[in-house]
């Protein structure tokens, strides 16, 4: 299939789109996951005593918990872009070791990686409902 100027244009046009798309989604990760970072470190370092019921007790640990699972998620969701270029840089060389002229590669993140996505923002959501109750019952 021989692809014409137009069409090529319109490729590589694409193709800036989708990388800018995906450098601007890294970074809103990057500083989403260090913002949350800093949360669940002031979280813990100003807990100074101990929780007056086991209600409080259990919702400062469902915080905590919720808070890690969301800087884990979104860890594991940032190598994502690594993974996907590891296995374009792989295509494109078993097409150049098996001499194809026309190489076009297109790789997709695996699934795993997209359910990572929709579980930071789950988590990030529960995280802050639950921050936001945890505050609520200490202060009544």
């Amino acid at each position: 299939m021989k692809i014409d100027n137009n069409t090529a244009e319109k490729i590589n046009k694409l193709f800036d789109i989708a990388k800018d798309r995906n450098e601007k989604e890294y970074e809103w990760f990057k500083t989403s996951i260090l913002t949350i970072s800093t949360i669940f470190g002031l979280l813990i370092s100003l807990k100074t005593k101990k929780s007056s019921t086991i209600i409080e007790h259990n919702l400062f640990i469902i915080t905590l918990i919720l808070f890690g699972l969301c800087i884990l998620v979104g860890l594991i969701f940032l190598y994502a872009e690594t993974s996907t270029l590891h296995k374009v840089f792989q295509s494109y060389r078993e097409k150049l070791l098996r001499g194809e002229k026309k190489i076009l590669v297109s790789e997709s993140p695996y699934k795993f990686f997209a359910l990572m996505r929709v579980l930071f923002f789950l988590f990030l959501v529960f995280s802050f409902i639950s921050l936001i109750i945890y505050v609520i019952y200490t202060d009544i």
